[in-house]
């Protein structure tokens, strides 16, 4: 670390036990910087959780009426103005506000407060719903999370972090000055990682999916792919992580391509079982059309798997083609099942690709160094806050 002894105030919409990218991203920067710095997050109250725990350091405080999913929107933003109340209670030396409910109304708060402020883009899903028009988020959602967006991005904060290059750029294009934003990515923890054992010797090849099953992460073209696969490789199975709105859609398309015995959809499972999966497969694909940054690509290369994704600027600064994977042109879903059969048919090139990978993590992609970067920008926002007084 950097330096020590920072209060430091992280606001969430989503935050363990919920399951996501970003829950994820917030709750291991947070462990890291909490091993020398006072870090406080404050949430919307989940059911089942208690409202004030200690979690490996990090003071954790969940405040309004209690929310049951990941699309609560009504209740979360209620319990956002009552976070902000507290905000504007506390004494933190910095905030680090987080999309998306949390940050359209809290970064204005931080400004009536005086404290310091850092926003967090980890990706401008509602933008990219309008920009490439994909279907099944509905239109009124749709329209408010494009408002909330424009209203986070507009919150004029100290500086931006972007956990991509190509995030960095739509915050350029939304009129972010270049030089209040940083690149930070996400990160993995090898040690957890790496104390995993895979299942047994499995002699099938195996290709795993892990995210949500939504428009934008495209299992369907998956699976067609898989049926391209499967013609090759009849013996091949697709393992499925995740739940969403396309879950019913994704197992009558399983169904009606003949492909029942060998799809096997696991629903949510525990990180510990997301890691075993990925270990067991030959392969992991991620078939997205929009991501943030794709953390499920580096914790594949850290299990020294290859990966194979559709070619869109927010996994290009993760995965190098033909290096540690395959990049294929959205939408193209024959090259997308070609690229997945030449891995399973050459042993020696998933060996290298999935050595190649481990290495890029272990060199740019750990949550150490994520939190060595985060604390950088902490400090020069509060050095120029000093000035600027």
């Amino acid at each position: 670390m950097v330096s020590q002894g920072l209060n430091i105030c992280f606001v969430a919409d989503d935050f363990p036990p919920m399951i996501g990218g970003r829950p994820w991203r917030i709750y291991n920067t947070a462990k890291q910087l909490a091993k020398e710095n006072e870090v406080h997050v404050y949430c919307p109250r989940y059911l089942n959780a208690p409202l004030n725990e200690i979690i490996e350091g990090i003071h954790v405080h969940r405040r309004g009426f209690p929310v049951s999913s990941i699309t609560s929107y009504p209740i979360r933003f209620f319990d956002s103005l009552i976070i902000g109340y507290e905000l504007l209670k506390g004494n933190f030396d910095i905030v680090n506000v987080n999309l998306l409910l949390s940050s359209s109304f809290n970064g204005f708060t931080t400004r009536i407060k005086g404290t310091p402020a850092v926003f967090t883009n980890d990706g401008l899903l509602w933008h990219l719903v309008f920009k490439k028009g994909l279907q099944g988020y509905g239109f009124a959602m749709a329209s408010l999370g494009y408002f909330l967006e424009v209203v986070s991005i507009k919150g004029r904060y100290d500086a931006y972090i972007a956990v991509s290059s190509a995030l960095r750029e739509e915050l350029v294009l939304m009129g972010v000055p270049r030089g209040k934003i940083y690149v930070v990515p996400n990160g993995v923890d090898l040690n957890f990682i790496d104390s995993i054992r895979q299942v047994g010797n499995i002699k099938k090849p195996v290709i795993c999916y892990v995210g949500r099953l939504e428009a934008r992460k495209n299992i369907i073209d998956l699976i067609k792919a898989f049926k391209m696969v499967s013609n090759e490789k009849p013996h091949a199975k697709l393992i499925v992580i995740g739940t969403g709105p396309l879950l019913r859609k994704a197992v009558k398309v399983t169904v009606s391509l003949g492909l029942s015995n060998n799809v096997v959809f696991k629903g949510e499972v525990n990180y510990e079982e997301v890691i075993r999966t990925i270990k067991s497969s030959d392969c992991l694909v991620l078939p997205s059309l929009q991501e943030g940054f794709g953390i499920v690509l580096i914790e594949a290369m850290a299990c020294c798997k290859p990966v194979v994704a559709y070619d869109i600027p927010q996994v290009r600064d993760a995965v190098r083609d033909g290096v540690n994977g395959f990049l294929v042109p959205p939408r193209n879903v024959k090259l997308l099942a070609e690229r997945i059969i030449s891995l399973l048919e050459n042993e020696d090139l998933r060996r290298e690709m999935g050595l190649m990978g481990r290495r890029i993590v272990e060199k740019q992609f750990t949550w150490e160094k994520v939190a060595e970067k985060t604390l950088r920008i902490y400090e020069s926002v509060l050095e120029e806050s000093k000035f600027s007084k």
